[in-house]
């Protein structure tokens, strides 16, 4: 395994003393006091283009480091540089040409904000496995704002990663703690700008040489860094929008299984598939009602949404802090990481570009197939063909990536918009289809006001409609054959 194979654990403050008394933490630790301070330009035209530069001062010497992960594919094939300098201000000599391409002046480029940190290290040696473990203590400074770090490394520097994955569970099997999804550099940043509501998904991290299983785990962690992102907002200010975000951060991951499933055979991947089903589910129930909310023109009918909504997000609260659903994420990264049966697959010669051609062409025939005359279907089959569109969709973001010559570009674009068309025409027939379920299921049915939330319409209009946007899509040219 990758000698570069680590996981990061947020921790709560108050949870620091009872680590600290786990056995593999009992040798007395190294100590590092650090302060990093963030340049960048007022827009953050740097980070935005993937580059951050940094200067850390930890015993009394000052160390800069800019790192350019987001570019590299031109005349900088180097993805980071290190060097020693004389106290806090950058030397941008040599760096020019590298900022120019991210749009950035060198006169612009300021401070924005310093990390505070203080580290307790260790090394843990277990059956020839050497693990390096680090416990950050600080905070996050930019003006007037600030956000703590309270987190722990782990590292492997030798040995098997299974051994460093059973670690991070046994302190999640006795700690609360989740998955890490963000730097203390877009931490900082965050704290430069207006706080989100929520977190829409990112592009996947996808390039032709990763392999179909390397591309499997390229997306998987897009979809889960999406989730957390939005966990995070969701249970500290409860925000609709990041509930929502949250529930499509799951949706795509469990597409993600289902177009690879033909690769993902372990007992393992049909588990954490049932759990994020079972995780999916409870978020979908709260969604549900947010979306009545916003429906509700009747005081009365308000306030008594409004009280079952508080219940219920106290109660997902509670179900996201639950030992069982932080522990999908730190089974989940053990999994994507150690799985043998995933290794075995990464040894198959298909391409992740050949691969994915034939996943959106099989997602494109079975939409054709299902949805060829949504008149002629019930409710429950038609809902199977919103759900191939949403699997054909999330599939075509995924492998956006892989397509990016401007022809496919340009079809990708036209593609999306018709898909864009479908869901939602799909979406109102949905609504159409389940208001009065979800009404009685919330024992509304004979509430004043109760009619502004169930959706109503010409169905047959809508059906002609939602054929019709079906068929755009059949017919959009295939973006993934821009080159064929």
């Amino acid at each position: 395994m990758n000698a570069e194979t680590e996981i990061k654990l947020e921790i709560a403050p108050d949870s620091v003393e009872a680590l600290l008394a786990l056995p593999s933490f009992s040798a007395t630790p190294q100590a590092l006091v650090r302060r990093s301070i963030y340049f960048d330009t007022p827009a953050r035209a740097l980070f935005s283009a993937g580059i951050v530069l940094r200067i850390r001062e930890a015993g009394g010497q000052h160390t800069q480091s800019v790192k350019a992960a987001g570019l590299g594919k031109g005349p900088f094939p180097r993805q980071e540089w290190e060097m020693p300098v004389a106290g806090q201000r950058p030397v941008l000599d040599g760096f020019a040409a590298l900022f120019a391409e991210a749009g950035a002046d060198l006169p612009e480029i300021v401070p924005l904000f310093e990390v505070r940190n203080h580290r307790l290290l260790w090394t843990i040696e277990e059956n020839g496995v050497r693990i390096e473990a680090a416990l950050d203590r600080g905070l996050v400074v930019a003006g007037e704002r600030q956000a703590p770090v309270c987190e722990i490394e782990l590292k492997l520097g030798q040995g098997d990663a299974d051994t460093l994955f059973a670690l991070a569970r046994q302190i999640g099997g006795q700690l609360p703690v989740r998955i890490g999804a963000l730097s203390k550099a877009e931490r900082g940043f965050r704290l430069t700008e207006a706080q989100p509501a929520s977190i829409k998904a990112e592009p996947a991290a996808l390039s032709a040489d990763l392999g179909v299983i390397g591309g499997f785990r390229a997306i998987a962690a897009n979809c889960f860094r999406q989730f957390r992102l939005n966990e995070d907002i969701l249970l500290h200010r409860r925000h609709a929008d990041a509930l929502h975000q949250a529930r499509v951060g799951l949706r795509r991951l469990r597409s993600a299984f289902t177009l690879y499933k033909d690769r993902l055979v372990s007992p393992e991947s049909r588990r954490l598939k049932e759990e994020l089903r079972w995780l999916a589910a409870a978020l979908g129930e709260v969604r549900d009602l947010d979306v009545l909310m916003r429906k509700a023109r009747q005081d009365g009918l308000r306030i008594k949404l409004r009280d079952i909504r508080a219940q219920r997000y106290a109660a997902l609260a509670d179900l996201l802090k639950s030992s069982r659903a932080r522990a999908i994420g730190l089974d989940l990264q053990a999994w994507l990481h150690c799985d043998a049966d995933l290794a075995l697959a990464e040894a198959e010669a298909e391409t992740v570009t050949e691969f994915a051609t034939a996943v959106l062409d099989g997602r494109r025939r079975k939409l054709r197939q299902h949805g060829a005359s949504l008149a002629d279907l019930d409710d429950a089959h038609r809902h199977e063909a919103r759900k191939d569109a949403k699997k054909l969709r999330y599939a075509a973001e995924f492998f956006a990536p892989l397509f990016s010559d401007k022809r496919s570009q340009r079809r990708r674009r036209q593609f999306t918009e018709a898909m864009e068309e479908l869901q939602d025409r799909l979406g109102a027939l949905n609504d159409l289809a389940t208001g009065h379920a979800l009404v009685d299921a919330l024992e509304l049915g004979t509430h004043p006001g109760v009619e502004d939330l169930i959706a109503t319409g010409d169905r047959d209009e809508l059906l002609r409609a939602a054929q019709n946007a079906l068929d755009a899509v059949i017919d959009a040219k295939r973006f993934w054959r821009a080159k064929a």
